[in-house]
């Protein structure tokens, strides 16, 4: 069910199957932007651990790691929702 899924959206065009909506389509592009985001803070993390560490980690020391970049994604995705959430009530989305 897993592989189905990631098959169909690989072969569909989510900006298209959703431009019917302008809603939906920016909320869209607002967790792609996320998203992309996420992706290559992840990768610059592993990159600086590769280019840092000369032998493999010991436990304690993937577990430091790990426990660090679940922390900082934490925080960062708390801080993008609350600047997200003002863009949007700024922006007409919320009838508050």
């Amino acid at each position: 069910l897993t592989y189905l899924t990631f098959f169909v959206l690989s072969k569909i065009n989510l900006f298209n199957a959703l431009s019917f909506s302008k809603t939906l389509t920016f909320l869209l592009v607002l967790s792609y932007s996320q998203i992309l985001s996420f992706k290559k803070s992840y990768n610059d993390f592993r990159l600086s651990l590769k280019s840092r560490s000369i032998t493999g980690l010991s436990l304690k020391d993937s577990y430091n790691y790990i426990s660090s970049v679940f922390f900082y994604f934490f925080n960062k995705s708390l801080k993008n929702s609350e600047e997200i959430s003002q863009a949007m009530k700024s922006r007409g989305f919320f009838n508050d």
